[in-house]
């Protein structure tokens, strides 16, 4: 029997899919081991209504579009922490190139405005990253892979407890090689994890996380490395740092107290040689140099109150500040523009969430008021409900909210093409589903698989080792025309195809 995941990212009241009205796609720990991604990117690709882009090899920024809408109106998360970058040139996106999937415990992906829980940022969803936390058992584990282009990653956890204390840390390296012309990525992080009881009726937990790359790919719209004019690369250097401290306590049997309280910090360096003038642009872009830095803090309280097992109420408040802040210039020939700007923004947020979960019906409702600095107010409301008929199973849902986003420091700040008198941008979302239960059978088939490569032979390895079991699976690739990615996307298979 599987049991159905339990959300805790659609809303404060942690909640079953089956029961939350929001459209929601929950990945298990299960199935990133079954799928083997080598990449983030790769793990999003097969999420419905989720497109994930990364144009040229891994050097260069990856890009998530839930439900069609910009990268910059949806909002994600890491272990609860906000890893969205007001100050990049996409308004305000994340990069998932800095994340270890070997880190990662489980996706949740909310599709539809969430801003009555989180605010700003959440105007089409919700991506929460959950990484892997202590474990009652000790764990050790320890892994590497390495193929052609110089292609290597690996890296090695310590799970287990101690006392009353539950510990994870982990160290993750990858150096994709150079298998298209100026392309580069390497990339590095370190995490630990630390959780314990804060007497009888409460927990804790601290994470803490660490990472930096180094990237190089031709820039956007250049032409890639078959059509770009100018041939020179643009490099990336990004380093960022997460800190989160989190409590829950229940102060009676009815009423419990939750305080989170994170910060994170990350500077990009942006060196790019611009794009010549073509058809789509025909002035191109000049040379540019930037660094960027991002401060944020927040701090968040709520209380959730229990009045009935039908009834569920949580209240709180929140309250976040960044600061951003980028130097740089545009070169033209032997002149130079400078484009420095820094702003700091203050939001404060009260906000009430209800569940109620009677008999085949559940209805949950939120609502949450932002008042940032410089800016109007904004309410967003938001309605759901959920019809089970467990006689037949079929599930109805139907969902209404509202959701909007600040404009980001680059929009607001930048001297060149931003505008300080820029509003905040709502949407309005109304969405229903249904969905019939069917019982089915099959028989398991074991088929077998050869992994090809464009650039002739090559071999590939793969070692891992646990406390508890160990392998040493091995494969070869060899040449042939159906290879859609490339050789080291087929080495990367052919590591897969070995660990299943």
């Amino acid at each position: 029997m599987v049991l159905d995941p339990v959300v805790v990212s659609a809303s404060r009241l942690p909640s079953l899919v089956e029961r939350t009205a929001a459209s929601v796609t929950v990945i298990t720990r299960e199935e990133i081991e079954a799928r083997r991604p080598a990449s983030m990117i790769e793990l999003l690709r097969h999420v419905p209504g989720l497109h994930v882009d990364q144009p040229g090899g891994r050097g260069s920024v990856s890009s998530a579009y839930l439900r069609g809408a910009d990268p910059n109106f949806t909002l994600v998360l890491i272990d609860g922490i906000e890893a969205n970058d007001p100050n990049n040139t996409r308004g305000g996106s994340f990069d998932s190139s800095t994340i270890s999937v070997e880190d990662v415990e489980r996706v949740e992906v909310i599709r539809g405005p969430t801003s009555a829980v989180y605010g700003s940022d959440a105007m089409a969803g919700v991506i929460q990253i959950v990484t892997r936390g202590g474990s009652a058992q000790d764990e050790r584990e320890l892994y590497g892979e390495f193929g052609r282009f110089g292609h290597a990653r690996g890296g090695a956890a310590i799970r287990g407890s101690a006392a009353a204390l539950k510990y994870a840390l982990s160290g993750n390296f990858e150096d994709d090689g150079s298998p298209v012309d100026n392309s580069r990525y390497a990339a590095r992080s370190l995490k630990g994890d630390i959780a314990g009881d804060a007497g009888p009726a409460g927990s804790w937990r601290m994470v803490a996380r660490y990472s930096e790359a180094d990237a190089a790919s031709f820039p956007d719209d250049s032409g890639g490395p078959r059509f770009a004019v100018r041939r020179a690369a643009e490099e990336r250097d990004i380093r960022e740092l997460a800190l989160g401290l989190s409590t829950k306590t229940e102060l009676s049997a009815a009423i419990g107290l939750n305080l989170a309280l994170d910060h994170y910090r990350r500077r990009e360096q942006v060196e790019s040689p611009g794009i010549a003038p073509g058809r789509r642009d025909p002035f191109g872009f000049p040379p540019t140099q930037t660094e960027n830095r991002l401060y944020r803090t927040s701090f968040t309280a709520s209380t959730p109150i229990l009045f009935s097992e039908d009834l569920r109420t949580v209240l709180g408040a929140s309250i976040e500040r960044e600061q951003g802040r980028s130097e740089g210039m545009l070169l033209f020939g032997g002149f130079s523009v400078p484009t420095q700007f820094r702003l700091t923004r203050t939001v404060y947020a009260p906000f009430a969430e209800q569940w109620s979960p009677i008999p085949e019906l559940t209805l949950s409702g939120g609502l949450r008021l932002d008042v940032p600095d410089e800016f109007d107010a904004q309410l967003s409301p938001r309605l759901g409900a959920v019809y089970v008929a467990e006689s037949t199973g079929t599930t109805l849902k139907a969902n209404w909210g509202r959701g909007f986003k600040l404009p980001s420091f680059f929009a607001l700040g930048h001297p060149l093409v931003g505008d300080p008198d820029l509003r905040p941008e709502t949407s309005t979302c109304r969405s229903w589903a249904s969905r019939t239960a069917r019982s089915t059978s099959c028989s398991p088939t074991y088929p077998t698989a050869t992994v090809t490569a464009k650039a002739g032979p090559v071999a590939c390895r793969r070692w891992s080792s646990r406390s508890r079991r160990a392998t040493r699976p091995r494969a070869r690739a060899t040449s042939g025309p159906s290879a859609t990615t490339g050789c080291s996307a087929g080495i990367r298979r052919a590591v897969r195809t070995c660990a299943a």
